[in-house]
């Protein structure tokens, strides 16, 4: 009688055992299913071989993709991205797993793979626009792995329920337009969506060449991309520091190259780049109206807002600055017009010692009085001070 009762006693203890506390921060995430993460989750060190072979799975099918995120069992209700302090995790649910048909299964872990492939900041103020690039992954998986149109609708169940999440209006119509794009291009090999179609979109997208003028300029010492034989390899070296610094970025095509433009960005007068979602206000940020030596100050020196965009340029050609001064919402547009990933063709590209990679900081300001964005021409700030003060200097040093 003894044994019987000791052995579930061990059993449970290993249990506990097992588990430890998941210190993240979850501020940045997508839950598939909409609800909220729990204040509290837990790892499990079991691991799954099922829920291994399914994320190799969804990578092989977007494409023969590289994981880029780190696989956690935790007591999340289904599978969750999230990106804390510059690294990507895939949480996922054993629960989940085990009570989920194969199409929600894959749904899920589609969706949430499809964040970090495109390498989502999972921050608010890009939610929508983020939802919609991850859910045309999914429905692009789901159609290659032989699910069909007519099943996307029960993928959160066959009551119809879906989820309170901010994309349950839109969610269907993406995965549809994903799902037709393997249906367009059957013959689709390497990268997501790696055709025709896709250089065409990555050419399209061409950043003015030579760059427009009143720029500051940084050549990146070459040191840094040692061991890099590709253009892709160079790129990666690149984002790693943008992501660590939550930097939303995306792809133009250059001659022989490629560049990588960031979100414009609202910083301090001395380069600092503001916190939370003011960095991302093209405005002045109102300060409280405390009275304050700052508020009294306001009152007499206008605020301004400084902004700045940071475009990276990896080419074999030399270049100067040519033609006009770039008005803000031409050089926002940059961002707008720019593609998430490179084609594969110009990510296999050798990177040779003819290349260089160079920095390029455009800065704007925006009165208060007048709300009206002008160039600084000459720039304020020189390029060096940009990138020690925009924190990535740790990781690009020149």
């Amino acid at each position: 009688m003894r044994i019987l009762f000791v052995l579930p006693l061990l059993i449970l203890i290993n249990q506990l055992s097992a588990q430890e506390f998941l210190d993240l921060d979850l501020s940045r995430h997508c839950n598939f299913g909409g609800t909220e993460l729990d204040e509290e989750l837990y790892t499990f060190t079991s691991g799954s071989p099922v829920m291994e072979n399914l994320v190799a799975d969804v990578l092989k099918l977007g494409g023969d993709l590289e994981q880029n995120f780190t696989l956690i069992q935790t007591n999340v209700e289904s599978i969750s991205a999230v990106v804390a302090d510059g690294k990507r995790y895939l949480l996922w649910s054993q629960d989940f797993l085990e009570r989920a048909t194969d199409l929600q299964a894959y749904s899920g872990v589609a969706h949430e793979i499809g964040h970090h492939v495109n390498n989502h900041s999972l921050q608010a103020e890009f939610q929508a626009g983020e939802e919609d690039e991850a859910n045309l992954f999914m429905g692009y998986v789901l159609s290659r792995k032989g699910f069909q149109n007519t099943a996307l609708p029960f993928i959160f169940g066959r009551d119809g329920h879906q989820f309170s999440h901010v994309w349950s209006n839109n969610w269907l119509e993406y995965a549809q337009k994903g799902l037709k794009k393997h249906e367009d291009a059957l013959q689709v090999e390497g990268l997501l969506f790696e055709d025709d179609a896709s250089m065409r979109r990555f050419m399209d997208a061409a950043f003015p060449f030579p760059p427009p003028p009143c720029y500051q300029q940084l050549e990146l010492a070459p040191r840094n991309f040692n061991g890099c034989s590709t253009l892709g390899q160079v790129a990666q070296k690149l984002v790693q520091p943008l992501s660590a610094k939550q930097y939303p970025r995306r792809y133009m095509s250059v001659p022989d190259g490629f560049a990588i433009i960031t979100q414009i960005e609202q910083y301090q007068s001395d380069g600092a780049a503001l916190t939370g979602k003011d960095r991302w206000k093209e405005l002045p940020v109102q300060e409280s109206f405390e009275l304050s030596f700052s508020y009294l100050k306001s009152l007499v020196f206008p605020r301004k807002a400084h902004l700045r965009i940071f475009v990276f340029i990896v080419t074999n050609q030399n270049f100067n600055a040519k033609g006009k001064q770039i008005s803000k919402e031409a050089a926002k547009d940059w961002f707008n017009q720019a593609v998430n990933r490179l084609p594969k063709t110009v990510a296999n590209a050798p990177y040779t010692p003819d290349h260089t990679v160079e920095m390029l900081v455009y800065e704007f300001e925006v009165p208060e009085a007048n709300q009206r964005p002008a160039q600084n021409c000459p720039c304020h700030l020189s390029a060096g001070e940009h990138l020690k003060k925009s924190g990535l200097e740790a990781w690009l040093k020149n």
